[in-house]
């Protein structure tokens, strides 16, 4: 468990006891959030020498589907892709 505590509200969310990281766990995906560049490598690192293997460790643009912006200090999140799909599906 690498010391995080899981979300009382939802069971795929953790976070480390001074929250300055936080990550949300999805059968083999993980999403990590922290501002400290130092913390997220050494999370990384923590991951690889569990055995994890680890597929992208940069900024997040996709996530189970779900498109993930960050601009100007907000973190947008959308599922254009899965409506377009849908519009094409049933056009």
């Amino acid at each position: 468990r690498m010391g995080f505590i899981q979300s009382k509200c939802d069971p795929c969310l953790f976070w480390n006891k001074d929250r300055s990281i936080i990550i949300f766990l999805y059968v083999d995906d993980i999403l990590a959030r922290t501002d400290q560049e130092e913390l997220y490598l050494d999370f990384i690192k923590q991951l690889k020498s569990a055995g994890f293997e680890i597929g992208a460790a940069e900024q997040a643009r996709w996530y189970l589907g779900q498109r993930i912006v960050q601009e100007n200090g907000l973190i947008k999140i959308d599922q254009s892709a899965m409506i377009e799909a849908l519009l094409a599906k049933y056009k």
